[in-house]
């Protein structure tokens, strides 16, 4: 028996891949509910303007979409890659905690991104640092975890 959902509702490109002309579009045409594709890739921050889920704008039609935009706000790779900010060790929880914090200001989402593989890289203690600092401030700031899932029941105006 086959146990996969029939249908995906949410999608995250890579970055690169997503078209602000037509991926919006083809989200739409295939029934994606939610996507969290729209951040940065070289630093954290509010790429969009804002940390509150707003629904993509198809610029084919000029309209808006049925698709929910929950933005991305911080990922791993950003802080931690020599490529782009390249945090220390002693930078992580000041990074972290002000995004937290403006975050927590606007009663918005937090959304990050973990690559997996970047965790067995134990030469690098930033790593297990940055996991720890997530869990500690997202208690200090009482964020919630909310698995995506459960984004799909929510509807937002």
């Amino acid at each position: 028996k086959n146990n996969l959902p029939q249908t995906q509702s949410i999608a995250r490109y890579h970055f690169l891949r997503f078209d602000h002309y037509h991926t919006p579009n083809i989200l739409a045409a295939n029934a994606i509910q939610l996507d969290s594709t729209l951040g940065y890739v070289d630093r954290v921050g509010f790429y969009n303007g804002t940390c509150h889920p707003f629904f993509l704008f198809d610029l084919s039609k000029n309209d808006i979409t049925s698709v929910l935009e929950v933005p991305l706000i911080l990922m791993d790779s950003a802080l931690l890659y020599a490529h782009y900010m390249d945090v220390k060790l002693s930078e992580i929880e000041e990074k972290v905690e002000s995004m937290m914090h403006i975050v927590n200001e606007q009663s918005g989402m937090l959304v990050v991104n973990l690559h997996p593989n970047n965790y067995s890289r134990f030469d690098d203690p930033r790593y297990r640092h940055l996991l720890e600092t997530l869990i500690t401030s997202s208690k200090k700031y009482a964020l919630k975890s909310l698995k995506w899932s459960s984004l799909s029941s929510l509807r937002f105006k």
